[in-house]
């Protein structure tokens, strides 16, 4: 049975001696807007990232098929960088001070602990997706890059996947490729330059041989009208739907693991895929020495 339908909820409240109803109408099978939308972990103080990095970061995605993006922080840093992307014309649902909903966690935050955040903002932005995205993929920061690898978008990837599956499809687990190593210097770049001025995908072109585990620190792609709850890098479904895995060659992550600090010790596998697509995308032709430069160290 067909479990993605339309269907209304009504809700009752009271707060001491007043209350009352709200009817709230979803339209969960989103035949008019399939939108995808792509939520971030909640991020914290100033980004290394320069705001044309981010800008960079976010056409990527939009290239790969993300329809808007719902980005989160902690402390209201990111706002310079949402205007920004705003200002580009790119449509961003901007949660700020998350964590300043729930006192607890606040706390928490305050003491260090902000990764406790994480799974109450999956759950906020399944939450808020409903009748409103027809999938969300989350990513866990601006260090990562979602691509395929036979230039689909991310819409032709869960077309096909959608097309095998035998129940509502619920979630995908996409895996992830930790990249690394040798940071890629530009040839004719000045002595002493830096190569952490470049987008990442032009900085590292070498990965660990396998990729994540499946369900295991990879990104998640959730849909809203099936999906009963998302956290722990995964959704919690209901027994009359299923979950798949896509395969990486389809849709993957790459992690530029060691974009903050080099800890990368076994990222020696050569992968240039997104690599090239960058240079076809924004190079001028002067990156290819790059990589033929790597490939002779």
């Amino acid at each position: 049975a067909d479990i993605v339908r339309n269907f209304s909820v009504s809700l009752f409240w009271q707060l001491e001696d007043e209350a009352g109803e709200i009817d709230l109408h979803f339209c969960p099978a989103l035949r008019r807007t399939p939108r995808i939308t792509l939520c971030s972990k909640p991020w914290w103080a100033p980004l290394r990232e320069s705001k044309e990095e981010l800008l960079h970061w976010a056409l990527h995605h939009v290239r790969a098929g993300i329809d808007r993006f719902q980005l989160y922080d902690l402390d209201g840093s990111l706002r310079p960088y949402i205007d920004h992307l705003q200002d580009a014309g790119l449509d961003v649902e901007y949660v700020e001070g998350f964590s300043k909903r729930f006192r607890t966690l606040d706390g928490l935050r305050l003491q260090g602990q902000n990764y406790l955040v994480e799974d109450l903002c999956f759950e906020h932005c399944l939450i808020t997706n409903y009748g409103h995205s027809s999938w969300l993929q989350f990513l866990h920061g601006p260090d990562s890059f979602l691509f395929s690898t036979k230039g689909w978008t991310l819409k032709d990837a869960l077309r096909r996947l959608e097309a095998k599956a035998l129940l509502p499809l619920c979630g995908v687990s996409v895996r992830t490729a930790r990249f690394g190593g040798k940071a890629l210097v530009p040839e004719n770049a000045s002595a002493g330059a830096r190569p952490d001025e470049r987008p990442l995908p032009l900085r590292f072109v070498r990965r660990q041989h396998e990729l994540t585990p499946p369900w295991n620190v990879d990104e998640p792609l959730v849909r809203p009208a099936v999906a009963l709850a998302a956290q722990g890098h995964r959704p919690i479904c209901p027994p009359e739907s299923e979950t798949m895995l896509m395969p990486p060659d389809w849709w993957r992550s790459n992690h530029y693991y060691d974009a903050r600090h080099a800890r990368c010790l076994d990222c020696t596998t050569s992968d240039s895929d997104l690599y090239d697509r960058f240079v076809s995308w924004h190079g001028d032709g002067r990156e290819k020495n790059d990589k033929a430069r790597d490939g002779d160290s």
